[in-house]
């Protein structure tokens, strides 16, 4: 996508839902490429009305409820909690405005496919925050797999927000379910986990998925880590490729990703095009999401 002349094209209002942390960083996103890409805020929405400070600095309106939107604002990006996604998107969609939901897209994979046959029905842009797909590394480099490979991915926070297993793989582990539905588009014959753990805040595992055709994947993701990991490696017909989620996204002339995927959606929300990270992405992801969660350990 490419800046847009803010006097030859119509300004694409966004609000944005949801004023946390992740909020926080979609509305600093917003900021630095507003003018560029003609791009105007058109308010912020959050149920905790001391959130009303961000919106005073920002100058636009400020409101408890998603319902109290302008209709003509053009699209929202909702970053409240995963279990409010249903609901405050399914809301925004019936009324019209394109979306831009931040991952988990939602609880469960029938809550996901609610979402999207209501983009579809409404004919809305819908758009997940699947962030490294908008990651220099993943943009440059596709794995080919035209033999067996192997993909070997390592995850893990810092945070204690995560509180059981299935929530590390609808938060954490969802980006690498997302890449593997991307790269190889199977569904898995065998979902295993191993060195599975849940104590307090300390939630770990080991995911091994094979699939049609001998490729293997191997997703570690650990909650309330000493560090913060995000790397994988990718093996297959004796050629390699390495990313490292955690490195600067930054350096040099590349936009950050949380600011490609913000022009990404703009830009398809201005030329009505499918955004890459769509909802049949998010339907692909889920439905592997959902294979790894009803694959648990009955003890877990």
């Amino acid at each position: 996508m490419k800046p847009h002349d803010p006097t030859q094209v119509q300004p694409v209002s966004v609000a944005i839902i949801g004023v946390g942390r992740q909020g926080l960083r979609h509305l600093a996103a917003l900021t630095r490429i507003a003018e560029e890409y003609a791009i105007r805020l058109a308010g912020l929405v959050d149920t905790d009305p001391l959130c009303a400070t961000h919106a005073h600095v920002s100058g636009v309106p400020f409101h408890i409820c998603p319902d109290n939107l302008p209709a003509e604002i053009d699209a929202c990006i909702v970053a409240t909690p995963t279990h409010t996604h249903l609901d405050v998107a399914g809301t925004l969609l019936r009324r019209g405005f394109d979306v831009l939901v931040e991952k988990p897209v939602a609880a469960n994979l029938a809550q996901t496919h609610a979402l999207v046959e209501l983009a579809e029905r409404h004919q809305r842009i819908f758009q997940v925050g699947y962030l490294e797909r908008h990651h220099p590394a993943y943009l440059r480099h596709r794995p080919e797999f035209p033999s067996p490979g192997r993909v070997v991915s390592a995850r893990s926070t810092t945070r204690t927000s995560i509180q059981s297993l299935p929530e590390l793989v609808r938060e954490l582990m969802i980006h690498d379910l997302d890449m593997l539905a991307t790269w190889l588009d199977h569904e898995p014959t065998e979902v295993i986990w191993r060195r599975v753990r849940s104590h307090a805040h300390d939630i770990s595992g080991v995911l091994e998925l094979n699939f049609a055709g001998g490729h293997r994947a191997e997703l570690s993701a650990h909650s309330g880590a000493a560090k913060v990991v995000r790397q994988t490696h990718v093996s297959c017909g004796g050629r390699n490729w390495s990313f490292d989620w955690a490195m600067p996204a930054n350096a040099g002339a590349d936009p950050d990703p949380i600011t490609r995927q913000l022009a990404a959606f703009v830009d398809a929300v201005r030329t009505r095009s499918r955004p890459s990270a769509d909802g049949e992405s998010a339907l692909k992801a889920m439905r592997l999401a959902e294979r790894a969660i009803n694959a648990l350990p009955a003890a877990a």
